[in-house]
């Protein structure tokens, strides 16, 4: 399996990153910061190494500490504007909420992803095992050990939960995909190693849509696969390229309320929409460190507003954009005076924000 070089350098900061987004939290942890869009951007997050225990803590394996107690940590100072023009400028922002992997716990989490009560699993594919925590980071489960049978994973990078409860892992080292209970019991697998309809080469983002239908990041074959909720291929997007519709890389994937497919097309340094169907919609980013540029994305999440969170990996940021990629009004302000458009209480719920909702999607 082709592994990128940056792969355990930066993705405890990404997953931490998009983690908080998709539990709908802030932290010390993601600086935020409203940015100037550019196209569809509204916001963009920067990573903060500032974690307790100063030296001991490398910024190549960053330690975030989060604790459930009112916040400690603040955002950045920040001002917008949309691309109808208008602007507004937001005072420093307050974490209110932080959430913290009990230190008895040794997980290394490659994704994560977040069910409808709020518990949370990560695909840990240094130990090869997928936890179950609670929303306040209480250690619940843990299943897998390495190896190719039944529940066993190689590399598992991505995971889903679908609206009833059950959980799909991407097993990447194995090419496959595990379907689990919503206790973890194994249920089914699909695939194996290959170009043909139902195989893989390095699959890692997958999400679900409303009707249960799978869709899986096909990374090194270039595409987009569909599943049934059974496993059953449906169809397939895509192919290598730079043209639309076409990919160089794709790991990340989410799905909207609608059905329309967003891919984080990795090497080509965009985003790309596609329809239900599969049909080509749009398109935002190129190469860059500028507002609405990329240097390799790798994750996204969608909330119930439509609101797009892509991992910038190698910008080492989140990057927020608003649900059309042909511009209009772009990424508004927020009406609230915290810079991170945000107001959230002791128990996690948001009095304010524009971005507030349930997230799905993959990042890692």
């Amino acid at each position: 399996m082709i592994t990128p070089s940056w792969k355990y350098s930066n993705r405890i900061l990404f997953i931490l990153c998009i983690f908080i987004i998709v539990v709908g939290i802030s932290a010390p942890a993601c600086a935020d910061t409203n940015m100037k869009g550019s196209a569809a951007t509204s916001k963009v997050w920067a990573p903060s190494h500032d974690s307790p225990g100063g030296p001991a803590d490398s910024p190549r394996y960053p330690r975030y500490w989060f604790h459930p107690h009112p916040g400690s940590g603040t955002g950045g100072q920040g001002s917008g504007q949309s691309t109808g023009g208008s602007s507004c400028t937001g005072s420093q922002g307050t974490s209110a909420f932080q959430w913290a992997v009990p230190s008895s716990v040794s997980v290394v989490p490659y994704s994560v992803a977040v069910d409808k009560s709020g518990n949370v699993y990560a695909a840990d594919d240094y130990n090869n095992s997928i936890w179950k925590f609670s929303s306040s980071g209480t250690y619940m489960a843990k299943w897998g050990v390495n190896g190719s049978g039944n529940g066993q994973f190689f590399n598992p990078q991505g995971i889903v939960v679908s609206a009833s409860g059950y959980i799909y892992v991407a097993d990447t080292g194995n090419n496959r995909i595990q379907e689990f209970s919503p206790s973890g019991t194994y249920l089914r697998q699909w695939g194996s190693f290959g170009a043909g309809n139902g195989q893989f080469n390095t699959p890692i983002g997958i999400t679900v849509n409303s009707d249960g239908d799978i869709y899986v990041a096909d990374v090194y074959n270039n595409r987009i696969q569909e599943f049934s909720p059974s496993g059953a291929f449906v169809t397939q997007i895509g192919s290598f390229g730079t043209g639309n519709g076409q990919f160089d890389g794709p790991m990340g994937i989410a799905v909207n309320a609608k059905g329309n497919i967003f891919v984080a097309d990795t090497f080509n340094n965009r985003i790309q929409e596609f329809t239900s169907s599969g049909s080509y919609v749009a398109q935002t980013g190129s190469s860059g460190t500028g507002n609405g540029q990329f240097n390799q994305p790798t994750g996204i999440a969608i909330n119930a507003k439509e609101n797009l969170a892509v991992v910038d990996s190698l910008n080492n940021r989140i990057q927020m954009f608003s649900d059309s990629f042909s511009g209009g009004s772009g990424g508004g302000c927020g009406s609230g005076t915290d810079g991170s458009d945000r107001d959230w209480d002791h128990d996690g719920n948001d009095h304010d924000g524009d971005y507030d909702g349930g997230w799905s999607g993959t990042g890692h």
